[in-house]
């Protein structure tokens, strides 16, 4: 037997376990597509939970930390959680293109907008946009259209003037305001094409990200990177994931006014945390500032094999993918996992404080504009309050 076949049997008999692998062209793997990564998670997680291997702390539970929340690790993986969080532009995907109706409702307190489709002869779906983000519904037409001498734009402003009598409804006629409303929804999206977050190299026992900050690199680390799809040795690294793209900033690249202007405004961190004897510590995060919103700790266990934890602040709400109790995740799920968990982690944080208050901001603003545009008519304009024509009916 020649020595090249005897390397490549004992590389075989390496293998932990009968588990699906991605296979290699040349030197790299072929990427996973999301179900399969799906299906390796649950066979590691049915794996390891059969023969109940405990791994050891990774955190440090005994360090109380007010305003953050160490997650929860989960005894039951539900694969449906498994999912982007994905908030679809509703008003260009499903109205723009067709034929519908927009109006404006003024109030002193809060605007809104409500688009509305004749889906069919029987069924009305309508949007309401406004700074929080929309509302899809639908509606019977008949709860709507009552008299059919009446035209269906003038039932739908009666209709909505109904439902809300303390705001003044206008129609929308104007082609340029069909435009107006989706740069609302392209420039304040619910969600992001393209998402980015910090990577921090901590030795074990490092608590300050400041002490993090002056580190240089490690073999366990620049292997983690490359589990990571990293190939080069930039600051920051742009990556494609699934139909959007990820962004890295890595620490160890960067000089003190990036640390200061770069990490400490990022939404997400994610600590690649060193084995030794001492469990993380999340005391000194704050010294970040407020802005951090999700913590992720990732440490190297065994050979290909990481453990993640996760921490987020109490103001945000909870989301999935969730982390298996007592696991180890494998270097080709790896990547897959944690930029689910990450994106869907920076999506939530736009509707929790203090990202919530920049989002609704800036779609208040743009409606608006949009409500003096056209709802308040100077004198001699054709255009024609729908509440005095309501009035007069």
């Amino acid at each position: 037997m020649s020595m090249t076949m005897r390397l490549r049997e004992k590389r075989s008999m390496r293998t932990p376990r009968n588990i699906r692998r991605s296979a290699s062209v040349g030197s790299r793997e072929v990427e996973l597509e999301p179900h399969q990564v799906k299906q390796m998670l649950l066979d590691e997680i049915r794996h390891q939970s059969a023969i109940n291997a405990y791994y050891g702390s990774l955190i440090d539970t005994d360090i109380e930390c007010p305003a953050w929340h160490l997650e929860s690790p989960v005894d039951n993986f539900n694969v449906d959680t498994y999912e982007l969080n994905h908030v679809e532009d509703i008003y260009t995907d499903k109205f723009f293109f067709e034929r519908h109706m927009n109006y404006v409702a003024v109030h002193d307190r809060e605007s809104y907008i409500v688009s509305v489709l004749e889906y069919d002869h029987d069924e009305l779906h309508l949007l309401k946009t406004d700074s929080l983000g929309y509302e899809f519904y639908t509606l019977s037409r008949s709860e709507v259209v009552t008299n059919s001498r009446k035209s269906v734009k003038y039932l739908v402003g009666k209709y909505l003037m109904q439902e809300d009598p303390e705001s003044e409804i206008h129609l929308l006629s104007d082609l340029q305001a069909m435009q107006y409303i989706k740069e609302i929804e392209e420039n304040n999206r619910q969600s992001s094409d393209k998402f980015k977050y910090s990577i921090i190299y901590a030795r074990n026992g490092q608590v300050s990200p400041h002490d993090m900050f002056k580190n240089g690199t490690s073999k366990l680390f620049e292997k983690f990177l490359i589990h990571m799809r990293v190939r080069n040795k930039d600051a920051t690294v742009q990556l494609p994931f699934r139909n959007k793209t990820v962004q890295y900033n890595i620490s160890n690249r960067m000089d003190k006014e990036q640390h200061r202007r770069i990490i400490g405004n990022s939404k997400c961190i994610l600590i690649f945390y060193e084995p030794g004897p001492v469990p993380y510590n999340l005391m000194g995060i704050d010294e970040l500032g407020i802005v951090p919103q999700l913590v992720v700790v990732v440490q190297p266990h065994s050979h290909d094999y990481y453990r993640i934890a996760s921490f987020r602040r109490t103001n945000l709400k909870e989301f999935g993918p969730p982390v298996p109790h007592n696991f180890l995740f494998h270097r080709q799920v790896l990547y897959d996992y944690l930029n689910t968990k990450i994106y869907n982690g920076i999506s939530k944080s736009l509707f929790c404080q203090p990202m919530r208050s920049t989002f609704m901001k800036s779609r208040r603003f743009a409606i608006n504009n949009i409500a003096e545009r056209y709802a308040y008519s100077k004198k001699g304009s054709k255009r024609k309050n729908l509440k005095k024509r309501l009035q007069r009916s």
